[in-house]
């Protein structure tokens, strides 16, 4: 696991933005409906839509809404791809990247 973005607390900017990749490289999202951003931390869930930047590179984002960065602490990071056939593929399909929500001042 790796920490992929250091936030302080009731941030909303800058969002995640990540590439989405398996073990062939990135993942071609042409016929990707939607991906979902989950983070867990302890008992508390953020989870929204991303937004495809580029389809073909796999590259995916997702903007804070508010509250989402209220509460501290370390969060396991997984997204979810919705395909056309309705299939749901994870991802990382191993382990999680890892955002830190810390506390503002």
């Amino acid at each position: 696991m790796a920490v992929v973005l250091v936030v302080k607390q009731g941030d909303t900017f800058p969002g995640v933005e990540t590439t989405l990749t398996d073990s062939k490289g990135a993942i071609n999202l042409t016929e990707a409906t939607s991906v979902k951003f989950i983070a867990k931390s302890g008992s508390h869930i953020i989870e929204g839509n991303c937004t495809i930047i580029e389809a073909g590179k796999g590259t995916v984002s997702y903007p804070w809404a508010e509250g989402d960065t209220g509460i501290t602490g370390v969060y396991k990071v997984e997204y979810k791809i919705t395909w056309k056939s309705g299939g749901i593929q994870s991802v990382p399909n191993q382990n999680y990247d890892e955002i830190e929500i810390e506390e503002s001042l």
